[in-house]
C-alpha cells in the first residue's frame, strides 16, 4: 500500500532509506521501526495505527490537525468513523502518560481536531525519571506446610504516580522542524511499502476452516466523553471472552488473537480468515458518571450480515452480572441449545474492586516494569476493597510472580508474596483455575517442586479447559523436565486456541532448536517476529550459530531490538567469527548490564569451553533462582558440560531427572 500520507511525502521520498528513523517527542524516544516509545527504562509498545497517528501529528508540530485529515492519513482506503481517531488518541494519551485536562503532548482543539504541543527534535539521550516506592498490601500468612523464603529486603515496587512523570510545557522548536517532518514522512512511507522492510517475511500457516459454532469478541470501542475508559471497554471484552469460553460446544478465539485487530480497521472477512470463526461480536462502551451503555452487534462472518444487536443500559455496580446476561443472549442467537456452564456460581465482587481488577489487567498486559508495578498496586487496592475477591488475589499472585521472574524485585520476596496471594485465592475459591495456575507457577519457578507444579497446572486445565495460559504453563514445565514431545503438544494446543499470539510460537521455536529441527524453528520464529514479538532475531541468530553460519548470525542479531537478548548472544557471535577482542568487550558489557541474569552469562562461558567460569555463573543462577536455569537440562549450549560431575550434581540439586 503506497499511500500519499502528507504533503511532505513526495519530497521525502527522495531521501535515502537510511535516514534517521527515531526521533524524540517530549521525554519519549520514538522508534517507528519497532512500534515502540521509551523513556528511561520504560518501554511502551504501540499499535501500528497508534504509531502512525503519532508520527503524523509529529510531522506537523504545533498545527491543528483535523479529524478528516487524520482519517485520510492513518486509515487510508478504509471506511472508518471519527470514533477510530478518538479511540486512538485516547490510547496514545495513556501510553504517553498525558492528561486530557492538562496536556503536555496532545491538546484537543474543540470542534477542530488535535495539536501536538510537545517538542519534536532529533534523537538525544534523556534522563529516566525516578520511581517512588510503594508499600505493598498485607498478605495472608503462607501455608506452613510449604517451604518459603522470607528475606527482609525493602520493597522496590514503583508507585502508580510514576506512570505519569511530570513534564514541563515546552515551546516548539522551529529550527530543524522541516527536516524532522520530512524524516517522519519517510518513516510513514517506508512503513507503508515505498521501501521494503528489512524484517524477515512471515510464514503463513495453513488455512483452517471456521467451525459453525465459533466466535471472536473484538475489542469494544470506548465512546465515553473523555475517552479515558479503555480499560473498561477492553476489560469487558475480555470478560465476555472468558464467559463465552465456558459454553460447551462453542469455540471462542482467545483474547490475544482477537485483540490483535485492535485499531487496525480490518474488515470482517479478513478477521474471520485469521481467526477461523463463524461469528464476530463487536460494539462499544459509553460511561457517563455512574451509568454504562454497552452496544453490541453479532455478525455472521460468511455473509457479513448483522444477525443480532442490542443496547444494554446499566449502573456501573451491575456490570459484573450483566456479563452473564450478554453472554446468554449471544449464545441463544448462535444456537439455543448451547448453555453456559457454572456461570451462576460465581460470587459477585464489589463494583469498585471489579473496576480496579480491570484496570490492573489493562496495565499488566503491557508488561514493562513500571506498568507491572502499577497493575499490582491496582490489584492490591482491589483486595483491600474486597478481601473476598478470589480472582483479584489470583491476578495479584500472578503479578508478583512475574516481578520475581523478571528480577524486578528480589525473587525470594516476589515469590513469597505470590505464594501467599495464590494460596488465599484458592482458599476463597478452590475451583478458580487462575489460583491454581498462579500457585503452580511458584512451585515450578521458585520451589522447583516439579510434581506439585504438575498437579496444579493439571488442575487449572481441568477447571478451565479453554485456558491458553494453562497450556503454556504445562508446556513450560514439560520443557524443564526434558519432555519435548509433550511440550510441543501443549504449545500446539495453545497456538490453535490463540493463533495470533506469539507466545506459543516462541516456545515452539525453542523446542525445535533443542530437537535440532532448525528450519522449522526458523519458520516459526519468523511467524512470531511478524506478530511483533521481540527476541526473535536473537532466536534466529541462535539457530544460525548452531548451523555454523556466524556471519549470517551477526547480520541477524543486529536487527534485535531487545537489548538483553542482543547482548546475551553477541559475545558468542563474535567468538564464532574469531573476533575475540570484540567478544571480550561484548561479554564485559553483558556482565556490567545484566549480571542479575547469570544463566545467560554462564552460557557464554560454556560455549568458550571455560568450564569453571560457566559453573561459577550457574551457581549464581542456582542461588538467585534465575528463571531461565529451569531449562538447563535441554539447553544445547550446555552439552559440553554434561560429562562434568558438577553438571549431574546441579541437576540433582534442582531435583531434575538425570
Amino acid at each position: 500500500m503506497n499511500d500519499n500520507l502528507s504533503g511532505a511525502a513526495p519530497q521525502a521520498a527522495s531521501m535515502a532509506p537510511g535516514a534517521m528513523l527515531a526521533v524524540r517527542i517530549g521525554d519519549w524516544r520514538v522508534d517507528p521501526e519497532v512500534d515502540e516509545i521509551s523513556s528511561g527504562k520504560k518501554i511502551v509498545k504501540l499499535e501500528p495505527r497508534t504509531m502512525r497517528l503519532l508520527l503524523y501529528l509529529a510531522s506537523h508540530p504545533g498545527r491543528v490537525v483535523g479529524i478528516d485529515e487524520l482519517l485520510g492519513a492513518v486509515w487510508p482506503n478504509l471506511v472508518v468513523t471519527p470514533q477510530s481517531v478518538y479511540n486512538t488518541i485516547a490510547q496514545l494519551r495513556v501510553s504517553l502518560g498525558d492528561s486530557i485536562d492538562v496536556p503536555t503532548y496532545i491538546a484537543t482543539v474543540a470542534r477542530k481536531g488535535y495539536r501536538l504541543i510537545a517538542d519534536v527534535k532529533p534523537l538525544e539521550t534523556g534522563t529516566p525519571p525516578a520511581a517512588a516506592p510503594l508499600a505493598h498490601v498485607e498478605l495472608p500468612a503462607a501455608d506452613e506446610r510449604l517451604t518459603t523464603t522470607a528475606n527482609a529486603l525493602r520493597n522496590t515496587v514503583a508507585s502508580p504516580s510514576s506512570l505519569r512523570s511530570p513534564h514541563s510545557r515546552h515551546g516548539l522548536i522551529a529550527i530543524g522542524a522541516i527536516a524532522i517532518g520530512l524524516t517522519l514522512a519517510v518513516v510513514l512511507l517506508k512503513r507503508e511499502g515505498v521501501w521494503p522492510r528489512t524484517s524477515l517475511p512471515p510464514v503463513a500457516p495453513a488455512p483452517v476452516a471456521a467451525t459453525e459454532h465459533s466466535i471472536a469478541v473484538l475489542p469494544l470501542l470506548d465512546l465515553s466523553e473523555t475517552h479515558d475508559q479503555e480499560y473498561l471497554s477492553d476489560g469487558l471484552a475480555e470478560e465476555l471472552t472468558h464467559t463465552l469460553s465456558q459454553v460447551q460446544g462453542l469455540k471462542v478465539a482467545a483474547r490475544t488473537s482477537a485483540f490483535a485487530f485492535k485499531g487496525r480497521g480490518d474488515d470482517i472477512p479478513a478477521i474471520a480468515a485469521r481467526l477461523h470463526v463463524s461469528h464476530v461480536l463487536e460494539g462499544s462502551v459509553r460511561k457517563s458518571a455512574d451509568r454504562v451503555r454497552i452496544t453490541l452487534q453479532l455478525i455472521r462472518t460468511d455473509t457479513g450480515f448483522h444477525v443480532w444487536s442490542k443496547t444494554y443500559d446499566s449502573q456501573r455496580a451491575e456490570l459484573f452480572r450483566l456479563q452473564d446476561e450478554i453472554a446468554s443472549d449471544v449464545v441463544r442467537v448462535i444456537d439455543g441449545t448451547l448453555f453456559i456452564a457454572g456461570s451462576s456460581a460465581r460470587p459477585e465482587p464489589n463494583p469498585d474492586a471489579y473496576s480496579l481488577l480491570l484496570q490492573g489487567r489493562y496495565y499488566g498486559r503491557r508488561n514493562t516494569q513500571t506498568d507491572r508495578a502499577h497493575s499490582i498496586a491496582l490489584y492490591e487496592n482491589a483486595v483491600a476493597v474486597d478481601p473476598g475477591y478470589a480472582l483479584a488475589w489470583a491476578w495479584l499472585a500472578q503479578g508478583y510472580g512475574v516481578q520475581a521472574a523478571e528480577n524486578w524485585i528480589p525473587p525470594g520476596i516476589g515469590y513469597d508474596r505470590s505464594r501467599r496471594a495464590a494460596q488465599h485465592a484458592m482458599a476463597l475459591d478452590p475451583k478458580l483455575a487462575d489460583g491454581h495456575a498462579a500457585y503452580g507457577y511458584v512451585l515450578e519457578s521458585f520451589d522447583w517442586n516439579w510434581p506439585a507444579a504438575q498437579v496444579e497446572y493439571a488442575r487449572a486445565t481441568e477447571l478451565d479447559p479453554s485456558s491458553v495460559r494453562a497450556f503454556n504453563l504445562n508446556g513450560h514445565l514439560a520443557i524443564t523436565l526434558g519432555q519435548l514431545d509433550k511440550a510441543e503438544s501443549f504449545y500446539r494446543l495453545a497456538a490453535e486456541r490463540d493463533p495470533l499470539s506469539p507466545g506459543p510460537l516462541i516456545s515452539q521455536t525453542l523446542i525445535f532448536i533443542r530437537q535440532g529441527r532448525y528450519d522449522e524453528a526458523a519458520a516459526v520464529a519468523r511467524q512470531a517476529e511478524a506478530l511483533g514479538q521481540q527476541g526473535m532475531h536473537a532466536a534466529l541468530c541462535e539457530i544460525l550459530l548452531l548451523k555454523h553460519e556466524p556471519q549470517a548470525a551477526l547480520a541477524e542479531v543486529e536487527h534485535e531490538t531487545n537489548e538483553r537478548w542482543r547482548l546475551s548472544i553477541l559475545p558468542r557471535v563474535y567468538d564464532a567469527l574469531g573476533r575475540r577482542p570484540e567478544a571480550d568487550s561484548a561479554l564485559a558489557n553483558l556482565i556490567d548490564k545484566y549480571a542479575r541474569f547469570p544463566y545467560r552469562i554462564a552460557m557464554v562461558y560454556a560455549s568458550r569451553g571455560r568450564t569453571d567460569r560457566a559453573f561459577e555463573w550457574l551457581e549464581r543462577a542456582f542461588q538467585g533462582r534465575d528463571f531461565d536455569i529451569m531449562w538447563i537440562k535441554t539447553e544445547p549450549e550446555f552439552e559440553p558440560l554434561h560429562a562434568d560431575p558438577r553438571y549431574a550434581a546441579l541437576l540433582r540439586r534442582m531435583a531434575l531427572p538425570q
